[in-house]
């Protein structure tokens, strides 16, 4: 078992991380909270500058701040600071959206944002649509495949959306067993993808 930290994003986090990293702790999660924070972005640079381990991770990236290549350029640019050493988690922004007064975003849109920024970081063509419009993009970047934490709070939406990422994880204790059976490819939930790994959040 390993142990991470999570912050709320602001520039400095990194000081906090580098001290985290030296007692430790092995994970770094960064909260993507519009207007209360910094970039979420920003501060896993200069966090990713400031450890040499450590694991670090969005806790969760909001798909509604910004469009599937937007987030794919930031995850990759991140990751040539930090090679392998970089963690995708999404999510649906209950908390980060109520910051303006909007609900979460709907879990079909969680999905297909995932498989979005997935294909993009694994170098794959991904058909874009905005409005009218509908574009194949490719990533002109550094290329990486690494693991990506979809984390849900609730049990049912695991269980659906286990194959939208890499790894599921749960905040809520309701939600953990769920989360894990789908690591595990227990029958209840289906078999899981080959490598994926969970997260429990504790506050």
């Amino acid at each position: 078992m390993q142990f991470g930290i999570a912050f709320p994003s602001y520039i400095d986090a990194w000081r906090e991380a580098e001290i985290a990293e030296a007692n430790g702790f092995s994970h770094a999660w960064f909260y993507d909270t519009q207007l209360l924070c910094s970039d979420v972005y920003a501060t896993m640079a200069l966090a990713a500058e400031h450890t040499q381990k450590m694991i670090l991770g969005t806790l969760v990236a909001i798909p509604s701040n910004r469009i599937a290549p937007v987030t794919a350029t930031a995850v990759a640019t991140i990751n040539a600071l930090a090679p392998g050493r970089v963690v995708l988690g999404l999510g649906t922004g209950f908390t980060g959206r109520n910051t303006m007064g909007m609900p979460a975003v709907p879990v079909s849109e969680l999905e297909r944002y995932a498989q979005q920024v997935r294909g993009l970081l694994a170098g794959e063509d991904v058909l874009f649509k905005q409005g009218k419009y509908e574009r194949w993009i490719r990533l002109l970047h550094s290329r990486t495949e690494k693991p990506r934490t979809v984390n849900l709070d609730d049990p049912i939406e695991i269980h659906k959306q286990q194959h939208a990422g890499d790894g599921s994880g749960a905040s809520p204790t309701r939600a953990f067993g769920p989360a894990i059976r789908a690591s595990d490819g227990d029958p209840f939930v289906g078999p899981g993808p080959s490598g994926v790994q969970a997260l429990r959040s504790v506050h």
